[in-house]
């Protein structure tokens, strides 16, 4: 069993814009910062992989409130 870690950061989805007071838009984050995940991050890439000795299957996964460490439950 494996816990996978994708990556779905698309680049012209995840832009964050400010509009003015002119009805102009200014980009204020053109890319995310590094993570622990990675630094560059296309979409569907692999960030990480996790194996379970125990085999079987994924019940939970759950990301710590930073988003630097992955908890998973499997069976």
């Amino acid at each position: 069993m494996k816990a996978r870690v994708f990556s779905a950061y698309i680049k012209d989805v995840d832009k964050r814009y400010v509009y003015t007071w002119l009805a102009r838009q200014i980009l204020i984050e053109p890319r995310p910062a590094a993570t622990v995940w990675g630094e560059k991050l296309p979409f569907n890439t692999i960030c990480g992989e996790y194996t379970s000795p125990s085999g079987g299957w994924v019940h939970a996964v759950g990301f710590s409130p930073s988003g630097d460490v992955l908890a998973f439950a499997s069976e």
